[in-house]
Parts: C-alpha cells; structure tokens; sequence
C-alpha cells in the first residue's frame, strides 16, 4: 500500500512550520525556475500549479472537478486547506485490494445504475451471500411503464468509518470497495427478479382491492463481479497536519473505531402477516456513505394479497433509500423498502416472499450460492 499521507504532504510541507511550505525536487523538474522559493512567496498562479503537480505526480485520484475548485481558491484558504489535511486515495494495488477485502454477506451497499441515456439513478442494497445483492426492481428498470435496461450498474461498499482509536490523535478515516457486476452478452446478469406493481396499486389504498397480477414484488437479484480487484479500494482521511503526519496509513486505517457491521438473516421468513406492529429499523446510507439506520416506528398495515406492509412515517426515507433493508429489533432483515405511499406512509416487500420466489425463478448458479443459508 502506498505511504500516501506522508508523501502528500511534505511534498508541500516543511515539517517543521505549517506556513513554510518548500518546492521539492519533484516539482522542480516541472518548473526549475521556482526551486529554492518558499511557497508562500510564490505568485498565486505558480502555487495552483504546484498544488496541480504535487497531487498528480503522486497519483493521488482527485476528481477534476474538485482539483479545479480548489485551484480557484485564494491563497489565504488553499493555505487553511493544507493545515487541516483531507484526501481521498484510490488503491490500485490487487494485493491490498486482497488483504482488507472480507465476506460481504449481511452489509448493505449503494447501487448505482447508468441507464441507455447516460443518466444513473442510485439505490440501496443488501448482500444475500457473499456475492448476490438484492434490490428494488425500480432501482434496476427504473419506475413507471416505461422499461430501460441498465448498461452499467456499480456497487460501493462502505468498509470502514470513524475515528482513531488513539485519543491523542485526532484522525478522521473512511473506506470503500467499488465492485462492477457480472454481465452476460454485455449487460448486466440478473439472477431472477419480479417486477413492481403499477404505480396506483404500488401506493394506494388496498381497501376492497386486489393486485392485477400476482407476485409483482419488485425485487432484483444479481452478483458482484470479484474478478478485477486492483483499483478498487478508495480511501479518505482527514485530520490536522501535525496528527496526520505523525501517522501512518496504516495506522489510521487499522485504527478506525467502527468497521460497519453486518445485517443478520431472519430465523424465519417472514411475510406479510407475521409483521403487524413490530417496530422497526430502516437501514440507509447517506450520499457520502454513512450508514444512517433510521427508527421508522412500526408495521401499521399489511396485505397478504399485495404482499406488502406499511410502516412509520414516509418523511424519513427518500428515493436513494429503494432496496435498503428493513430490520426488527434483533437485526435482522424482514424486507426491502420500496416505495412511500400516498398517505405518506413508507412500504416495504417482506424477505420471505422474495426469498421464495429467488428459490423458484432464480439461475442455477444463485440457487447453489444461496441453499442451505437461505433455503433447503
């Protein structure tokens, strides 16, 4: 793994004085005229560009976008920005790759899906078994009747995040695996799925009604692609310079106070009837991919013919929230979150269904990875 931290900094840093930031050799074969010159004497212009070359001649991963949106800042905040350190690192070696990847069974994840118009959607998922996540059929297809086949889905995975364990250090760290997924004739392979309802049945009232068709469960199953490991692994800390340089990245990282945990399978597969008022958990994540489990109340109604259940107060969850798991007070999955009603209630599919129907419409290949975990 690379020593990033150390390198990244005092490549702009004189250890000793945060304010006196020197060119090094490196940036002086870019541009011989500034070596010996003090950064904070340097023009604006002939810092931006040492921020450039610094940042990429160490192969530091910055998004253009935010490269360009610091270089626009004034000297004054770039220097405030390189006092309080913060970088994200993208990990192209196979090998550390390997050593932190583990099982995924039980986490949750963030999918997201580029469809034939450029455009990508995301949505929430959760790892059936090591390498099959489930999720909204919605997520996937998109909603509505118009039907869009996905030409790229990516899965992130949040590993790690939190603070250092050493309260004398005050360090910041987080950590993703961004996996792509296997594909079949150049499109994504789904396992099995069921489509959701038609909007004014998927949000209704169910009073005196009965779905058009049967087991519409809006539900997707397919698998993460392990093969192409290097590169994957992005990372982020962020931590006064003073405490980051006296760190190591393996020390920030191993060092982390929270690696996320795992969603428990049910002990039975509940369906629709066996929920009523049990209170309940939704499980999201943030955009920037915090696990953020909300307390969304209890089951309030259920309907063993739509196959669906009813709970809390739609307020707390939102569109990005499709697909993620919905646990009981152990902590473990009853349903995936699908929809919010039009009484402003959130709904959910409950597991057993979908697991049932993954058992009788999946591949082959998804019935082997998932029986006797998820099934007989």
């Amino acid at each position: 793994m690379p020593d990033f931290n150390i390198k990244f900094i005092r490549k702009l840093s004189d250890s000793n004085n945060s304010n006196k930031m020197l060119i090094d050799k490196l940036t002086a074969r870019r541009m011989p005229s500034l070596l010996g010159n003090k950064f904070e004497d340097l023009s604006e212009n002939s810092q931006k560009d040492v921020i450039k070359w610094v940042i990429k001649d160490n192969g530091l991963q910055t998004k253009e976008d935010d490269l360009q949106t610091l270089l626009k800042k004034s000297h004054r905040e770039i220097d405030f920005y390189y006092r309080m350190v913060s970088a994200d690192i993208e990990v192209r070696s196979a090998q550390a790759f390997r050593e932190f990847h583990t099982d995924n069974s039980g986490k949750i994840c963030k999918i997201n899906v580029q469809n034939s118009n450029g455009k990508v959607t995301t949505g929430t998922g959760y790892f059936l078994s090591k390498t099959l996540i489930i999720t909204c059929y919605h997520v996937i297809y998109g909603e509505g009747p118009s039907h869009d086949n996905p030409q790229e889905i990516t899965i992130d995975v949040p590993y790690t995040r939190g603070g250092t364990s050493d309260s004398s250090r005050s360090i910041s760290g987080w950590s993703v695996i961004r996996y792509g997924v296997i594909k079949s004739g150049g499109s994504p392979l789904i396992h099995s799925m069921s489509p959701s309802l038609p909007l004014s049945e998927e949000t209704g009232n169910w009073n005196g009604r009965a779905p058009t068709e049967d087991d519409r469960l809006d539900y997707c199953l397919f698998e993460i692609d392990e093969s192409d490991r290097a590169g994957q692994w992005t990372m982020g800390f962020q931590g006064s310079l003073q405490d980051v340089m006296a760190s190591t990245p393996f020390r920030i990282f191993y060092e982390l106070d929270r690696i996320l945990p795992k969603i428990k399978k049910p002990v039975t597969l509940y369906e629709a009837d066996e929920l009523h008022h049990v209170s309940v958990v939704a499980n999201t994540l943030t955009t920037d991919l915090t696990l953020d489990p909300k307390p969304a109340g209890s089951i309030r109604d259920y309907s063993t013919q739509f196959k669906r259940i009813r709970y809390g107060d739609g307020e707390l969850l939102y569109k990005g929230d499709s697909g993620a798991p919905l646990t009981n007070t152990n902590n473990e999955i009853i349903g995936l979150h699908n929809a919010l009603t039009g009484d402003n209630k959130n709904q959910a599919i409950p597991i057993g269904y979908i697991i049932n129907h993954i058992r009788d419409h999946a591949t082959p290949n998804a019935i082997t990875a998932l029986k006797g975990e998820w099934f007989n």
